[in-house]
């Protein structure tokens, strides 16, 4: 959550939204290998960017927003004795938000390869 956050805060969002937690885990080292994806990062950040609302400016304490919070608690929820893992997350995260969908696809990304 803290890459999340100053994903966020670099693109000066008030919400830490699910693309911020997208971006947050494919940059993560350990992440990449085992989404085995790749992914445009470029892409994705400039995507977000485009997102900036000049009078949404970024504040030390963010939250999240719905959509992310939502993706957060669905893998929260005990479903299964496996533990979570970052998978679990990028499903959820798919699952919950109506804007990365439409944002990896304008990337280029198969989505129906994801789930």
């Amino acid at each position: 959550m803290t890459l999340a956050h100053e994903e966020a805060k670099r693109h000066r969002h008030k919400y830490i939204r699910t693309e911020h937690v997208l971006l947050a885990l494919i940059n993560y080292d350990s992440t990449r290998d085992e989404l085995n994806l790749h992914m445009p990062t470029d892409c994705i950040r400039k995507a977000i960017a485009m997102m900036h609302c000049p009078t949404c400016d970024a504040e030390e304490k963010m939250e999240l927003s719905a959509s992310a919070r939502r993706a957060i608690e669905r893998i929260q929820s005990p479903v299964s004795s496996q533990p979570i893992n970052v998978l679990h997350l990028v499903y959820s995260i798919l699952q919950s938000s109506v804007t990365v969908p439409r944002l990896l696809s304008t990337c280029g990304v198969d989505i129906t390869a994801l789930v």
